[in-house]
């Protein structure tokens, strides 16, 4: 029996009642706290040496791929703690920061307070949320690093066509979003064929009493985790995780050409031979 029909309902206004329900699904913005920012969002290390001019991989390779040049317009949408912002502010052009969440545009305003009152003009920070989103500037450069996989789909339907109309000609958007071939398939691989030198590795380290687990749970877990991730939070946030192909397929859809490739800093033989399709992250970049 369709739930609902003991109220009467046909199959059409079921289905209709489920699509209105999805379209109100996302992501708890509370979810993006400052402990959420500080300790688990890649790059937290490398938060301080920001303001001497270091980023942490992540986005040196965003930064590569934009080409920034000075002047231009830049959106970092899903801005985070403002290590972009920092640097694009800092490399003479103008940048808007735009985040769902108060707390993380509070630590990128703190983040680029160091900066001189001139370069400081050239920022400015927008919290919203995606449906009711409606850029007034046009920009050169749109970075989505991190945020896509946030994302619903009815989100992305409501967001991307804004995203297209506000590129100026010749404009890029420059993304970076996990893997699911890599998290579904050649991690637990890669772990698999590592396992034995996990082993020995561990045993090292409890024969040597050098950075030992603290519990027998703790040595187990990281002896036999073949499941990507292990933080609950992950889970809760990343719910449209993107293979190549669907980001591509996806792009195309909102009108957009796309160049992808995917990135896998680890050595291994898995990773060599798969890495081109199912490295870590999908880096992308759409006109």
């Amino acid at each position: 029996m369709l739930k609902g029909a003991h109220l009467g309902l046909t199959p059409f206004q079921h289905w209709r009642i489920s699509v209105a329900k999805s379209k109100t699904e996302k992501v708890d913005p509370a979810l993006y706290s400052k402990d959420y920012f500080f300790h688990h969002c890649r790059g937290q290390d490398e938060i301080q040496g920001v303001r001497s001019g270091e980023l942490h991989e992540v986005y040196r390779r965003a930064v590569r791929a934009a080409e920034l040049k000075a002047g231009e317009r830049v959106l970092d949408f899903g801005c985070g703690r403002g290590e972009l912002v920092f640097y694009c502010a800092n490399a003479d052009c103008e940048v808007t920061g735009f985040d769902c969440s108060v707390d993380a545009i509070k630590i990128a305003e703190e983040i680029v307070s160091v900066l001189p009152e001139t370069v400081r003009a050239k920022i400015e920070f927008c919290v919203g949320v995606v449906e009711n989103i409606h850029f007034k500037k046009k920009y050169d450069v749109i970075f989505m690093i991190d945020v896509f996989e946030h994302l619903h789909d009815w989100e992305l339907d409501a967001l991307m066509p804004e995203i297209k109309a506000s590129l100026t000609p010749g404009g890029r958007m420059i993304i970076q979003t996990p893997n699911l071939i890599y998290e579904r398939f050649l991690y637990p691989a890669k772990r698999v064929l590592e396992f034995p030198f996990t082993l020995l590795k561990e045993l090292s380290r409890l024969i040597r009493r050098t950075g030992k687990r603290k519990t027998a749970r703790e040595f187990f877990v990281k002896l036999f985790k073949f499941q990507f991730h292990d933080d609950p939070i992950y889970a809760k946030i990343h719910i449209n995780v993107q293979t190549p192909g669907s980001l591509k397929r996806r792009l195309a859809k909102y009108g957009f050409q796309s160049s992808i490739r995917c990135v896998d800093r680890s050595r291994n033989i898995l990773n060599f031979l798969f890495g081109r399709w199912a490295g870590r992250t999908i880096d992308a970049i759409a006109y």
